[in-house]
């Protein structure tokens, strides 16, 4: 999902005695948000779509479904942001629209679970990405709106470990628990479906009754105009000239951001689908058995993505950016490749336990990818103008954007190949994603790194 980009009113009281309850509080309407579009996209849409469409055309479904909402993300949210700067509302200016779009997020949630067909699903799946992201677009002004600037940094690490957390708790309940409830997989997905919407509204209201905003006043109303506002914030093409004239290396860190999304994410959005017709292709209970496998290679990725990023961001301060960065890249190739070979076969048994070659690959998966983004991160801001980075790490926002359109191209490749062969098309896309990985390689060299400089200068 995208960062909105909205001007922030300078005069709003912020609190001074927020402390880390309060950080995780007025961040719990994101757990609900994140469980849900983890589980969506993850698990759910997986199992039901070769029920709907057919397995012919189950990845393509899913890349029409992806790219239909990073679309609507990207229109509504500059949009949802900009409304809720201008709300006069005595409420405050961000959670009466959550409240509003959440409740009607939570409707579509419970529609979609009878959806009879992909067409009503599509067009109840975009008014969903629609409703969730007026929602999306005020919460992120929480934070700059309440929290002391200098306290920024910890109240944004707490949004981060809630977003990485809502990975492993999609992965533990979704796909382990919720889909497995009944031997139907429909008739799950919609128990999923209505436990989602719960959960949104449970932690809804623990943001909404925590959390206390100064109303705004028409005194304190933003000079850029709402069409301006809007305008600017959805200049694409604008902002990436700008920022290819004015910084050229934060720009090809854009490119390399974009090429590593897209070959992580051009391999990881149709697993489930690979497990289910290639994996477990002679388990009479695939179809149930496909979402729990991809639970345990979620968590063993969430899991790794946490461990690794503060030690991979704290190496980098020493070595520099592009060596972890390579070196990430690395990983996240070779675990791409070794999926071509994948079976959930058991490799070792510690204490009783048994460590597949699914859940090797899961781990080094986990160990590139939690490399590769706590050094990107770093290294954006090392590079971005200091007296423009707020604007500079919001455009970082497109090469996300970029990537989710060119992941979805894996939906048609995959249905293309397996129409000549089954499990081609698996093959096509795991040597995709590595090729893209293998481009951003040969990137990385094109962005300067301040801290090899640094590292080299004499003492």
């Amino acid at each position: 999902m995208m960062g909105a980009s909205h001007p922030k009113v300078n005069n709003m009281t912020k609190q001074t005695n927020i402390g880390w309850r309060d950080y995780f509080t007025m961040n719990a309407w994101f757990f609900g948000l994140g469980f849900l579009w983890n589980s969506l996209h993850r698990f759910i849409f997986p199992a039901i779509l070769p029920i709907l469409v057919g397995v012919s055309l189950q990845a393509s479904a899913l890349s029409a479904l992806t790219t239909a909402g990073l679309l609507i993300a990207i229109i509504v949210q500059p949009i949802s942001g900009a409304l809720s700067d201008r709300s006069l509302s005595r409420f405050g200016r961000r959670r009466p629209m959550m409240v509003w779009w959440t409740l009607a997020s939570m409707a579509l949630l419970a529609a979609i679970a009878f959806a009879p067909n992909f067409a009503i699903l599509f067009v109840l799946y975009c008014l969903l990405q629609g409703a969730s992201n007026m929602a999306h677009g005020p919460a992120q002004g929480l934070i700059p709106d309440l929290v002391p600037k200098a306290q920024h940094g910890a109240a944004s690490g707490v949004k981060s470990f809630i977003d990485n957390f809502t990975l492993i708790m999609a992965g533990l309940f979704t796909g382990n628990v919720l889909l497995s409830l009944s031997p139907d997989l429909y008739a799950s997905a919609r128990i999923a479906l209505l436990v989602i919407a719960a959960t949104l509204f449970f932690f809804l209201s623990i943001t909404v009754l925590t959390t206390h905003e100064t109303p705004l006043t028409r005194d304190g109303l933003p000079q850029e105009s709402l069409r301006a506002s809007v305008l600017n914030s959805l200049s694409v093409i604008g902002n990436i000239r700008e920022i290819w004239q004015e910084n050229r290396a934060f720009a090809w860190l854009l490119v390399v951001r974009l090429m590593f999304l897209s070959g992580i994410q051009i391999v990881a959005n149709y697993m489930q689908f690979y497990f289910k017709d290639i994996v477990l292709v002679d388990d009479p209970n695939a179809a149930q058995r496909a979402p729990q496998l991809m639970g345990q290679l979620l968590i063993i990725v969430a899991l790794m993505l946490v461990i690794v990023s503060v030690p991979a961001g704290l190496l980098s301060d020493r070595i520099g950016r592009r060596a972890v960065s390579v070196g990430g890249t690395l990983i996240g190739m070779v675990a791409a490749l070794l999926l071509l070979f994948v079976r959930n076969t058991p490799l070792l048994q510690i204490a009783g336990f048994a460590l597949t070659d699914l859940m090797a690959v899961g781990l080094l998966l986990g160990i590139g990818a939690g490399a590769f983004f706590a050094v990107n991160w770093a290294w954006a801001t090392d590079l971005a103008a200091h007296d423009q980075a707020g604007r500079y790490l919001g455009i970082s926002n497109l090469a996300t954007a970029g990537a989710g359109v060119l992941a979805a191209l894996g939906g048609p490749l995959i249905d293309w190949g397996n129409a000549q062969t089954m499990g081609l098309g698996y093959n096509i896309v795991f040597v995709v994603g590595a090729l893209w990985l293998g481009v951003t390689l040969l990137l990385l060299p094109l962005v300067r790194d301040a801290r090899e400089t640094l590292r080299l200068a004499p003492q």
